[in-house]
């Protein structure tokens, strides 16, 4: 698009794409075969442009686009800092490295001169970084851990010394860009080490991933293991601050690509939706907020990108302290993949410090009303899903599958009444099995046991997670148990007294933190008749809500019911909704699911007049 603007002949063109890949391009990825994807594109966009007989040799790439873990080594931030010798080294680092990019693949020059690169790369290694430098795996392998960590300070050091990083932009780049309108501009003169712009489309890898493509069980496990060991090392690591509970592993890269940039660089990022909305995405949130500018969101729900299952968010993020005036752009896109640049809504904005998470949310303003600003389902009641009742991993692995604890009846072995996410219809169960309970396996063996509390307070609302197109939210006043595949939400007044750790992460009693507000939730939550808060949880509103900050087409997940907003009326106006909530659960109560049709036309005018009532709330 640049070149087409400038109008440039196709010799001009090959030189300035030339130019461009030998000084202003670098990558790095963990996979071999997307190295190589990568390096032929660059190729390919070369020879497209080339008119003539006979194309000259290609660059070679390999010290540009290079294999690598990304995460795993030290903290580029700020760049090398080498003194007037060992500036010496970089620069004969980088001339090395430009006379190998003409070289002819196999020849003996070509080794001796990758040689060479090697031997001086590990002399900068060995003052850029002092001992006390964080590698997440100082020797090959151990612990599971990749011992192919990509150094980006010393494979890339003449982007990461700041004489030398102006390098990265002489030669055409610099006469073509920022003339366009609309493009990023790029800092003139570096006073530190590190990139101008930083672009990725990371991994998503999600904390209990499961790796379920792997067909072989014994690999599976393993990927599984190492996964949890990488974890666990980069956490302990220190190197990022963002980690928080169930990080996905995009979730370094942001930060890593921020240690990337130099001082008033720019960092696009295609990530999944989740970010929006996930509460392991808090930490990320509040760093970005706090030490970048953050110049435009694009929020992607409502459009496939990729087919991959997921949606996503594009976030555009400038490293610079942000100004109190500052408005970041947010933009609403949706429809059909081809038509992105067409299909766009410009959304309300604030200042960045106004806005703070919410700048996050395509939809935060339907939280207010009048002014006043609604409480949540998760300020209202504890949020959470049943137990995973397989066998734990560690002390029971392979012991038994949940199947082998569900019985069609009732006995001695099996006395607990028992529902699945499949089970929850809206208003209504269609099934109810029992659970084994109180035996030496059953829950003490289970992979989530929960806690008895979550499952048998006076009354709960039970939804279906993997509810797809349609939510699902049935009332309990059984004592039902219940899996995974179920979002439980009890009122915080019927926990009141119950501390645990799983409570511990949602709130804490002023005794034990005074930031605290679990005695204002509990107070709060006597103010709400739980039948009013099922009407709102079944209405149209919540499904657009839901469907708004959901982070997958199949699941709706407890930090996205938690933030359902629930408009706060009188208890006595919440009277009319819960009569009308009790003929729809005594219809079903009466001639069980599936309803006759008399019945299910009777069901559906109730369910009208309630979403209109509803519908009046959030007006």
């Amino acid at each position: 698009m640049i070149f087409a603007q400038h109008q440039k002949d196709a010799p001009t063109i090959y030189k300035t794409k030339l130019d461009i890949i030998q000084n202003n391009l670098y990558g790095v990825d963990k996979d071999d075969f997307a190295v190589n994807i990568a390096r032929l594109r660059l190729w390919l966009s070369l020879i497209v442009d080339f008119e003539g007989g006979t194309p000259p040799p290609l660059p070679n790439l390999d010290f540009k686009i290079e294999c690598g873990d990304s995460l795993t080594a030290p903290d580029p931030s700020g760049g090398l800092q080498p003194e007037l010798f060992r500036y010496g080294q970089v620069r004969e680092f980088l001339r090395l490295k430009n006379e190998f990019m003409g070289l002819h693949a196999g020849s003996d020059e070509k080794r001796k001169l990758a040689k060479q690169i090697e031997e001086l790369k590990e002399k900068i290694k060995e003052w850029a970084h002092p001992r006390t430098a964080k590698f997440i795996s100082p020797d090959s392998g151990r612990n599971g851990i990749p011992s192919n960590s990509f150094d980006w300070q010393v494979d890339f050091a003449e982007v990461f010394a700041p004489e030398l990083a102006q390098s990265t932009l002489s030669g055409m780049m610099p006469s073509i860009i920022n003339t366009v309108g609309g493009q990023m501009e790029l800092t003139a003169a570096p006073k530190e080490g590190g990139f101008d712009i930083v672009l990725a489309n990371p991994p998503y890898v999600r904390a209990d991933a499961q790796f379920k493509h792997m067909e072989d069980e014994e690999e599976r496990q393993e990927q599984i293991a190492e996964w949890q060991t990488f974890r666990k090392h980069l956490k302990d690591s220190k190197i990022y601050k963002t980690l928080h509970e169930k990080w996905d592993l995009y979730i370094p890269f942001l930060e890593r690509a921020y240690q990337l940039l130099r001082q008033n660089g720019q960092m696009v990022f295609i990530i999944p939706d989740a970010y929006n909305a996930a509460k392991y995405a808090g930490k990320s949130h509040e760093f970005f907020l706090e030490n970048t500018s953050i110049n435009r969101v694009d929020f992607c729900t409502e459009i496939d990108l990729f087919d991959a299952g997921v949606n996503n968010t594009i976030l555009h993020y400038v490293k610079t302290e942000p100004k109190e005036t500052h408005q970041p752009i947010r933009v609403r896109r949706w429809g059909k993949r081809d038509e992105f640049e067409n299909n766009q809504e410009f959304l309300s904005t604030d200042s960045q410090s106004e806005l703070s998470e919410t700048l996050f949310r395509p939809n935060h303003q339907v939280t207010e009303s009048n002014g006043k600003k609604f409480p949540s389902l998760g300020d209202i009641c504890y949020v959470s899903v049943g137990m995973a009742i397989h066998a734990d991993e560690k002390q029971a692995q392979g012991s038994f599958k949940a199947e082998d604890l569900i019985s069609e009846t009732k006995d001695k072995k099996h006395p607990k009444s028992y529902v699945e996410g499949k089970d929850i219809k809206r208003w209504a169960l269609q099934r109810i099995r029992y659970l084994e309970y109180g035996t030496n396996r059953a829950p003490a063996m289970f992979r989530r046991p929960t806690f008895i509390e979550l499952h048998e307070p006076q009354e709960k609302l039970m939804a279906f997670r993997m509810c797809g197109e349609n939510i699902s939210v049935n009332y309990d006043n059984k004592k039902l148990m219940s899996n995974h595949t179920v979002i439980l939400c009890v009122p915080w007044r019927y926990l009141k007294g119950v501390v645990n750790k799983s409570i511990k992460k949602a709130t804490e009693y002023k005794h034990q933190n005074p930031e605290g507000d679990r005695e204002q939730r509990e107070e709060l939550s006597e103010k709400f008749n739980l039948k009013y808060v099922l009407a709102i949880t079944n209405s149209s509103f919540a499904k657009k809500f839901l469907f708004k900050i959901r982070q997958s087409k199949l699941d709706i997940y407890p930090d996205e019911w938690k933030q359902l907003p629930i408009a706060p009326i009188p208890l006595e106006e919440q009277k009319e909704f819960v009569k009308l909530v009790d003929k729809i659960l005594g219809e079903y109560e009466k001639q069980g699911y599936p309803l006759p049709e008399k019945s299910a036309e009777k069901v559906r005018e109730w369910e009208g007049q309630l979403d209109e009532m509803v519908g009046r709330l959030y007006e």
